[in-house]
């Protein structure tokens, strides 16, 4: 359940990088980045405090998120290097 949203932030950073280009903003990407960061450390951030009061193994939620970053990654690195192409 954890690994959309890996790749969700892969995405934020993603469109961080792609929108200025495309609507010649570059603030756009600080927000772009500023959003991807607040993503993250906020999912971090629920995580380690529901570990802290549950006790509910949150590592196995920490792992499924680099899982989605790892995916996303590797899904953006392939889709900018040889297209659409599989």
């Amino acid at each position: 359940m954890h690994i959309p949203a890996g790749v969700f932030t892969v995405f934020l950073g993603y469109l961080a990088l792609v929108l200025p280009m495309w609507y010649k903003m570059p603030m756009l990407v600080f927000i772009g980045i500023a959003l991807m960061v607040i993503w993250f450390l906020g999912f971090m951030g629920y995580e380690l405090n529901e570990d802290l009061h549950l006790k509910d193994g949150a590592f196995l939620d920490i792992y499924g998120f680099l899982v989605g970053l790892a995916l996303g990654s590797y899904g953006l690195f392939h889709y900018i290097v040889f297209g659409f192409t599989i």
